[in-house]
């Protein structure tokens, strides 16, 4: 039967009552998440602009399915008691895991979102990955002990592409980061203890700024990182664009004048990494902040420049993003912007951006995880 309004008929039938029932329990989780504290019915009811009695009905439900435990009374201004509620202990936890090359960085959050347990271990420069494999089991391990409640969902960022169809890094002929090859799944079991998402640094990190960063409400936008490697997260229509097989986006494979790619053509200008394959950070601070030998400088912004210009061109983004050690410089800012400005038949909107894939990973793992356990899942991972 279609529901009437005013006596006349809107052409839509009547939510069910257990349709009703589902929603009025996801904005009451939604409100006691978001306090960050134990609430009592009535503030749960201003906070929602629900019904006292539809709350009251909620939190029944709520608490026969053990999502959400009684845990005291406060005292009212007229002499009322009021019971006090909160997300019930032990729901569980995600897991967010970075390997850069720099550092290990492992989080976990309840379901409260806050975050529980939280580690940090540097690694050496060219560690192997026997040695990076070894700091991530015993950081994992560490965090573990902190934490009792169940795992719900884990996230993993690595320093390389992977193909999101196996969850895999892509090996690759020329690479920065070949010790952070970590196969979660194989060499660390992870897949076990419940839904594991594996993504790029750059990639992660674009989606954090996508939800609340730099990027918040642009569908379209290209976000560039520039350090050991340079590499791109290309937001198209909304959604995180990896191409087939986890390598759109790897814009240090860019041919560049003389035939090179982009990464070897910066490399020879006199950035390259000790280790091979990859560009020295603390060269390129050298050589922007020195302004000893200011050509070979203006090349390296040129390069750069020019390769974020074509990217542009190409996708017509509403924003590039800069982001990472390099965009500490005014002067490769500047010589992007230009380019930009010069280049693009519809110009975009340019912004610096923070680089932090692990904040990325925390929160797709822990969406996942309050999924998992029956809570509003927020945002999905674009």
């Amino acid at each position: 039967m279609a529901s009437r309004t005013g006596g006349r008929s809107t052409g839509r039938a009547a939510p069910r009552p257990g349709v009703l029932a589902s929603l009025t329990d996801q904005h009451f989780l939604a409100a006691l998440r978001g306090a960050g504290e134990p609430v009592s019915r009535a503030e749960i009811a201003r906070e929602t602009g629900l019904s006292k009695p539809a709350v009251s009905a909620a939190a029944a439900r709520l608490l026969e399915r053990g999502l959400v435990e009684e845990v005291g009374v406060r005292e009212g201004r007229r002499g009322g008691v009021a019971t006090l509620l909160r997300l019930a202990s032990g729901l569980g936890h995600s897991l967010a895991l970075a390997v850069q090359p720099e550092a290990v960085r492992v989080e976990a959050r309840d379901l409260s979102g806050a975050v529980t347990a939280s580690r940090e271990s540097p690694l050496a420069e060219g560690a192997s990955r026997r040695q990076v494999l070894a700091v991530v089991r015993r950081e994992l391990t560490r965090v573990h002990e902190q934490v009792t409640s169940p795992l719900r969902a884990v996230a993993v960022s690595l320093a390389g592409p992977v193909d999101a169809r196996t969850g895999k890094v892509v090996t690759l002929e020329r690479e920065a980061f070949a010790a952070g090859h970590v196969d979660p799944a194989h060499d660390l079991h992870l897949d076990n203890l419940g839904p594991l998402v594996v993504d790029n640094d750059v990639n992660w990190a674009g989606l954090a700024e996508h939800r609340d960063g730099a990027a918040a409400g642009i569908d379209d936008f290209v976000y560039v990182y520039c350090g050991t490697g340079i590499g791109a997260a290309l937001f198209l229509g909304g959604r995180l664009h990896r191409g087939r097989g986890g390598l759109g986006g790897e814009i240090g494979y860019l041919r560049a004048p003389g035939g090179r790619d982009l990464t070897e053509a910066v490399a020879a200008v006199g950035v390259r990494h000790v280790d091979g394959y990859g560009l020295d950070v603390a060269a390129v601070d050298e050589l922007f902040e020195g302004r000893r030998d200011p050509a070979r400088a203006r090349e390296v912004a040129a390069l750069l420049a020019g390769a974020v210009a074509n990217l542009a061109i190409t996708l017509n983004p509403s924003a590039v993003l800069l982001a990472g050690p390099w965009m500490r410089h005014a002067a490769l800012r500047e010589a992007v912007e230009a380019a930009l400005a010069d280049h693009c038949l519809d110009r975009p909107d340019v912004a610096l951006a923070g680089f932090d894939p692990l904040r990325g990973a925390s929160e797709e793992a822990y969406r996942l995880a309050c999924e998992q356990a029956g809570l509003p899942a927020g945002q999905e991972q674009a």
